[in-house]
């Protein structure tokens, strides 16, 4: 699970299975927005017809995705994201 800024698309929290699975430190996770790691962003977010800013608090936003690993490999994926709150 990662957290980001539905605005800037800011990596700003991850957990430990994100580290391993893609190879990437937290630090280096931090440095990076999710537009790095997709392998086709803008396809992707051509796809999911929705702007991830504008997701409300009750709605969410799925799609699928290829994630790119530090080593290079891309991993398929299904997005599941929705809007938290400070204090979620």
């Amino acid at each position: 699970m990662w957290i980001f800024s539905p605005h800037s698309y800011q990596i700003l929290d991850v957990n430990s299975a994100v580290i391993e699975q893609f190879g990437y430190t937290r630090d280096e996770l931090g440095q990076m927005n999710v537009l790095d790691l997709l392998t086709d962003a803008e396809s992707t977010l051509r796809a999911s017809e929705s702007d991830p800013s504008e997701i409300s608090a009750r709605s969410v936003l799925v799609f699928k995705s290829g994630l790119r690993c530090k080593s290079g490999y891309s991993i398929d994926v299904e997005v599941s994201a929705r809007h938290l709150l400070r204090g979620d």
